[in-house]
């Protein structure tokens, strides 16, 4: 069945082209126009082992691709970025969309300090280590996942510790009860 739609799709087109109307004339023009006309996208870090595991795999995704970097992010890029994901947390605070912009300024100041220690660990020991986007990703997200931990860890300590001051309460009117039963009795004796 899909073999009959491509003949009859193409059959006028190889007929247009002076190509003669056999099953393996069009067969063969329809494998040069995917060939021609198909584009993957394969979106990875080239640094690490995983590049370089592939690259070994498969030398043609690097002889027989076209190599689009993408330049460094911005410091406003990786603000905004960080402000986006962080913005998803409520903060306990006043100024909650004041704190987002802060925790996103010092995200970004982190990565790219991070960077220039990478440089001078590049320059004085000689090693190479790569800070990229999805390291700035990662970061944020570990951040966040981290924020949302503590802050449970904290409301069930808050939420303990709010029980311990109304059982110490609960404690002072019965300590009291018992002072004036006990006033009462001494009283009588």
């Amino acid at each position: 069945m899909k073999y009959s739609f491509i003949r009859n799709q193409l059959s006028s087109i190889s007929q247009q082209q002076g190509i003669p109307d056999t099953n393996l004339n069009v067969m063969q023009l329809f494998y040069n126009r995917v060939k021609s006309n198909l584009h993957i996208a394969i979106c990875m870090s080239p640094y690490g082992e995983t590049f370089r595991h592939y690259t070994r795999m498969y030398p043609a995704l690097v002889n027989c691709t076209t190599v689009i970097n993408f330049s460094e992010w911005s410091h406003e890029a990786l603000i905004d970025v960080a402000h986006y994901f962080l913005s998803k947390y409520y903060f306990e605070s006043q100024h909650t969309e004041r704190t987002h912009r802060i925790l996103a300024h010092i995200c970004a100041f982190i990565h790219l300090s991070s960077k220039t220690l990478a440089i001078r660990m590049k320059d004085e020991l000689r090693r190479e280590i790569y800070i990229t986007p999805t390291n700035y990703l990662q970061f944020v997200g570990n951040y966040s996942r981290l924020y949302e931990e503590e802050k449970v860890k904290l409301q069930y300590e808050y939420n303990r510790l709010q029980m311990g001051i109304i059982k110490v309460a609960e404690t002072r009117e019965k300590v009291a009860e018992i002072s004036l039963e006990l006033e009462k009795k001494k009283a009588l004796v």
